[in-house]
Parts: structure tokens; C-alpha cells; sequence
């Protein structure tokens, strides 16, 4: 219910039935660098899009939750940098690759996450990335780290 005037679910969800984002801090907690690598990758496994993917025409009627939005928004791509990070320490490629995957699906803007994936692959999978990156981020907001990477 949003108040008091409307009237009561009548289906109600157990107690144990947890939404994706609860299970993230099951496993993530509030300082994802404190995470195991399992747990982390467990956590980006859950990750299918955007924390809140909704049109513009409507984003009003859900401003009540942008701030937990936002929080989703930011934790997301923060843990998948941890994980990417330590898998690139750990020389697995394809981990890093993974983890700043997952990242990119909750923000598709996060350029330190599109360079260790570009960093990650080679020939027509490195030019096909590179187009997905194009048109996730525009060419005036290319850091010079990422651009390096694209020529």
C-alpha cells in the first residue's frame, strides 16, 4: 500500500521471498570490497538491466524510488569493477570480462568497466564492442583512456 486510504493487499509474499536487490546485500553487503569473489560474482549473476528501467513519459510516477534506484545504479557497476580488478590481478581474462559485463547492463556509461572489457578481446569482437560503446556513451564524453583504446 502507498497510504492508508488504499485498501490491503490481499496476496501477501512469505517472508522469505526476497527481491534481487535484497539478495545483493545477502551476499554484497554495504562494502562490496569486503565480498568474496564468489559472493560477488553470485551478486552480478542476479544483474539482467537497468535497476530502474522505465520511459520518460512515466519516470514521475516512480520518483519515490529513485533514490534506491540511484543506490542500485552506483553499486552495481562499483562491485563489478571490484570483482573485474581482482580477476585481472588473478590474469583471468575472461572473469574480468564477465564481471565488467555485469556492471555495464546496470550502467552502460561506466567507461572504466567498457576498458577492461575492450582490454579483454581482440579483432571483430573488439570492433563490435567498440560500436556498443559508441552508442552508449557520446563521442564529447570519451576519456582519453577509453578513446586510446578504441583507435
Amino acid at each position: 500500500r502507498r497510504s492508508d486510504s488504499e485498501p490491503p493487499q490481499k496476496e501477501k509474499l512469505h517472508k522469505s521471498v526476497l527481491s534481487d536487490w535484497e539478495r545483493w546485500l545477502q551476499l554484497v553487503g554495504d562494502n562490496p570490497a569486503d565480498a568474496t569473489d564468489v559472493e560477488l560474482a553470485k551478486a552480478l549473476a542476479l544483474v539482467r538491466g537497468p535497476a530502474w528501467d522505465v520511459t520518460a513519459d512515466i519516470a514521475n510516477r516512480y520518483e519515490y524510488a529513485k533514490h534506491l534506484a540511484d543506490t542500485m545504479t552506483d553499486a552495481v557497476p562499483d562491485a563489478a569493477l571490484i570483482l573485474a580488478e581482482r580477476c585481472t590481478k588473478d590474469d583471468d581474462t575472461v572473469g574480468a570480462a564477465a564481471a565488467a559485463a555485469a556492471g555495464l547492463k546496470a550502467n552502460p556509461q561506466r567507461q572504466d568497466l567498457w576498458r577492461i572489457l575492450l582490454s579483454s578481446v581482440e579483432g571483430v569482437e573488439h570492433a563490435q564492442l567498440s560500436d556498443q560503446f559508441r552508442q552508449a556513451v557520446p563521442n564529447g564524453e570519451i576519456e582519453p583512456a577509453t578513446r586510446k583504446l578504441l583507435a
